[in-house]
């Protein structure tokens, strides 16, 4: 009677060896295709999990013309117990200024452990954007809702996972550099007329239309004339520079007399040209994040009644000290710091 015997550990394959080609071959893809498969449905139902960027540290570093540079450190996180080597991918993300994509970041070839790693990204801001990004930023009231979008995608997985990393509140006050409450004297420097021939108690500005060209800024002096006779002012004229950088200027024209121990609002409308913003910004970044605002104005007084002549004279400049954290180191939301 024959007796039956389980095959030997391994006489399958060492069949499989001893015959012909084609049957080897049709093992290998049959073995190969399953294990395809297994990945496939492993991924599907969550046993190889997707990586994904958790965390970004962004930081200015430097600009020229062109570019403002940042660079950024990603935390991505890989849930498999396996490394992940991004080769036919990327980690990649993309910096939104209300909306407005200004510059993104990628890197390739990223091997990631389980756990997190740490990715290094050098981004490219693209300064030619930041004109349009003014024009929102002033119609929302100098706020700005500053985004950053990462992906991950891997071609070990075949897929790819986007996520917002960054969504925080970047808000200025610009315009209040312009808001001054000291009284500044205006001295005429003539023997015809006594000094200080007028006061100026206060300065105040408020935001008017804004274009993709250019920004309408209108400003008011509140003037007092100390004299008992009229003080006639025939203009004023505002100049405004950020860093050095010529932005915008202004003036009013055909302004009456001022009567005698009165107070009058004198107002002019300067205009930014938005072309030389980008300009600025590039030395606010060289500068570490600082500006410093200056406001020359210079008022016209006619000083022919008196036995004198024209004289445009320049009361003490309106300066301040802006300073900002644009990724906002601290929080969700940024503010801009007055000195």
């Amino acid at each position: 009677m024959a007796v039956e015997r389980e095959p030997m550990p391994g006489s399958h394959f060492r069949e499989l060896l001893s015959g012909d080609s084609g049957t080897l071959l049709a093992a290998v893809v049959a073995v190969l295709a399953a294990s395809v498969v297994l990945v496939g449905a492993a991924t599907a139902i969550g046993v190889f999990g997707m990586p994904q960027v958790v965390a970004i540290d962004n930081h200015l570093v430097g600009a020229n013309e062109t570019t403002t540079k940042v660079q950024s450190q990603l935390t991505v996180t890989n849930p498999n117990p396996f490394p992940i080597t991004l080769r036919r991918a990327d980690v990649a993300h993309t910096v939104f200024l209300n909306g407005i994509a200004v510059g993104d970041g990628q890197r390739s070839g990223v091997s990631l452990g389980p756990g997190n790693s740490s990715v290094d990204v050098r981004t490219g801001l693209e300064n030619d954007r930041i004109d349009e990004w003014w024009v929102t930023h002033v119609r929302r009231g100098e706020r700005t809702n500053l985004t950053v979008d990462a992906t991950v995608e891997s071609g070990r997985l075949d897929r790819s996972v986007s996520r917002r990393v960054t969504d925080r509140t970047v808000r200025t006050d610009i315009i209040s550099t312009f808001n001054r409450s000291e009284t500044i004297p205006v001295n005429a420097s003539r023997a015809v007329v006594s000094d200080p021939v007028l006061y100026v108690n206060e300065t105040t500005a408020r935001w008017g239309n804004v274009t993709t060209n250019r920004t309408v800024i209108h400003t008011r002096l509140r003037v007092y004339n100390p004299k008992t006779y009229a003080v006639p002012i025939t203009g004023v004229r505002y100049d405004v520079g950020m860093n050095d950088v010529a932005v915008a200027n202004g003036s009013t024209r055909d302004l009456s007399a001022i009567p005698p121990r009165s107070h009058r609002n004198v107002t002019a409308r300067l205009v930014v040209d938005n072309g030389r913003l980008d300009e600025w910004w590039v030395s606010h970044v060289r500068r570490n994040q600082t500006t410093t605002v200056r406001v020359d104005y210079a008022v016209s007084l006619d000083l022919s009644a008196y036995g004198g002549q024209n004289r445009t004279v320049s009361p003490e400049p309106i300066e301040r000290t802006i300073r900002t954290d644009v990724f906002g180191a601290h929080g969700g939301e940024t503010k801009l710091q007055f000195s």
